[in-house]
């Protein structure tokens, strides 16, 4: 599976992606790529909380969201509940 998080910032557009894995994050372009445990593919339910800003702020400084576009997610799996926080 891979999440994308669709952000408008003040660099412009970007997506935050997230896919399992054990790789370091990177940024490409327009793609800022976290990795989640591998065990998120394990087919039980997983509670998975992630920073979006400072996510994004490691990988690009001075880089702030202005808004959140979409959850977008590419594959198979179970979603139970999605909850943006201030």
């Amino acid at each position: 599976y891979t999440v994308y998080i669709s952000v408008n910032t003040n660099k412009g557009h970007r997506y935050v992606t997230y896919y399992p894995g054990t790789s370091k994050p990177v940024l490409n372009g327009q793609y800022a790529s976290y990795y989640l445990p591998t065990s998120t593919r394990s087919g039980t339910w997983q509670t998975v909380s992630r920073d979006l800003q400072a996510d994004l702020e490691a990988l690009e400084s001075g880089t702030i969201i202005t808004n959140v576009n979409a959850f977008l997610i590419r594959g198979s799996g179970k979603i139970g509940e999605v909850r943006l926080s201030g």
